[in-house]
C-alpha cells in the first residue's frame, strides 16, 4: 500500500514486494519490468505481475518499478522491494539531472539497463525530475567523435576537466563494428583528452564511439515516476555497412552517427501490437554516404493518405515518431528524416 507522508520532508513511496528473478546485484533507483513470459503462457499465471527482471527489449512494455535499495547478487534469485509509478523517490541516473526540468527514461540497453539516462517517451518508465545533480555524468561524448583503440579512448576534450578519474566508468553506450558495448572501469586519465580502461571496449583501432563517464558509485537523483501508458524505455542502435541491425517496435531509439557507410544498414519495423503504441527515432551523428533505412510494414506519412515504405535516418538531429492506430503505424512527427 502506499506510503502517505506525515512530514513534509518524507518522500511519498508506493512499495510493493516482488521477486527478482535475475541473479545480479540489484542497484538502489534501477528501474525492473515484469516478467509477461514467464511460465507455462497458456496458463493464467499470478506470478507474471510478481516477479521481475532487468529491463530489455522482450519486457520494456511491462515497468515495474525501481528498487528501493541496494541488494546483492543472489543465485538463486530474491525478493525486493520495489517502488511503483506513481511515487516520488531516488533513481539511478546516468545524466545530469535539472529539478523540474524534463525527464528521464529507462535505459533497455545492455550496458546500462535500468538505470535513467536519456529521455524517451513519457509515461511508466519514465520520470520527472524533482532535484538538480549534476554528478550523474561527468562527461558525455554521444555525436559519434570519440574514437576507442583497444582500451584506450580519446574524446574532443573535458575529461581532466569533468573529474573523470581512475576508477569511475567509462560506459560505451554504441560505436562502428568492432566496438563492444559495456561498462569499463577507468584505469588512468592521461591527459585532458585520453583515458586508459582496465579491459579492451574494441577489436580494432579508432573506432567512433559514444560514450559517457559516470562515477565509480552511480549518481541517485530524487524524482517523480510517471504513470500511464507504457513509455518502452529507450536504446541505441548502432548501423553497420550492408547489414541488417533490427530495430524494436516500442520505445525510443537513439541511432548512433559518425562513420561512414558504403551500403546502408537496413531494419524492418514490423506491425504494432497495441493501439496508441509509440516507436521513435533520433539521430545522433552523421552516418556518411549511407544511412540507417527502416523498411515499415505498414505505415502512413503524415498526409494520412500516402503509405511509408522506408524511413532513413543519417544526420543528427534527424527525428520521426510514430504511434500504431489500429492497423498501420502513421507518422506523427518528422524533422529531417527522409520519408519514401
Amino acid at each position: 500500500m502506499a506510503n502517505f507522508a506525515i512530514h513534509e520532508d518524507q518522500f511519498k513511496e508506493i512499495p510493493e514486494r516482488v521477486f527478482f528473478s535475475g541473479t545480479t546485484a540489484v542497484r538502489r533507483g534501477m528501474g525492473l519490468c515484469y516478467d509477461p513470459t514467464y511460465g507455462t503462457v497458456t496458463d493464467a499465471d499470478g506470478k507474471r505481475g510478481k516477479v521481475v527482471e532487468v529491463p530489455d527489449s522482450s519486457n520494456c512494455m511491462c515497468f515495474a518499478g525501481v528498487s528501493r535499495r541496494d541488494y546483492g547478487a543472489d543465485a538463486s534469485g530474491q525478493w525486493i522491494d520495489i517502488l511503483r509509478p506513481g511515487s516520488f523517490c531516488l533513481i539511478e541516473v546516468g545524466a545530469a539531472a535539472t529539478n523540474n526540468s524534463g525527464f528521464l527514461t529507462f535505459s533497455k540497453l545492455s550496458a546500462d539497463a535500468g538505470r535513467f539516462t536519456a529521455a524517451g517517451f513519457n509515461g511508466r518508465g519514465s520520470a520527472k525530475l524533482r532535484q538538480t545533480e549534476a554528478g550523474g555524468v561527468l562527461l558525455a561524448s554521444l555525436a559519434g567523435v570519440a574514437t576507442v583503440n583497444a582500451d584506450a579512448v580519446t574524446v574532443a576534450s573535458g575529461l581532466t576537466a569533468s573529474g573523470a578519474a581512475a576508477g569511475d566508468i567509462c560506459v560505451i553506450v554504441a560505436g562502428a563494428y568492432g566496438v563492444t558495448i559495456g561498462e569499463y572501469e577507468i584505469e588512468s586519465v592521461g591527459s585532458d583528452t585520453a583515458l586508459t580502461l582496465v579491459d579492451d571496449g574494441a577489436s580494432a583501432s579508432s573506432l567512433n564511439c559514444a560514450i559517457y563517464i559516470r562515477p565509480a558509485v552511480p549518481q541517485l537523483v530524487y524524482a517523480e515516476l510517471m504513470d500511464g501508458p507504457e513509455s518502452g524505455g529507450q536504446t541505441w542502435i548502432s548501423p553497420i555497412a550492408g547489414t541488417a541491425v533490427d530495430c524494436e517496435e516500442w520505445g525510443f531509439t537513439r541511432i548512433f552517427g559518425g562513420i561512414t557507410l558504403g551500403t546502408a544498414s537496413t531494419a524492418t519495423l514490423a506491425n504494432g501490437t497495441e493501439m496508441g503504441q509509440r516507436v521513435g527515432f533520433l539521430g545522433m551523428g552523421t552516418l556518411t554516404t549511407a544511412g540507417y533505412a527502416i523498411t515499415c510494414t505498414t505505415a502512413l506519412k503524415q498526409d494520412d493518405a500516402t503509405d511509408l515504405n522506408t524511413l532513413t535516418i543519417d544526420a543528427a538531429a534527424e527525428i520521426a515518431l510514430l504511434e500504431w492506430q489500429s492497423d498501420q503505424w502513421k507518422t506523427i512527427h518528422s524533422v529531417g528524416a527522409t520519408l519514401a
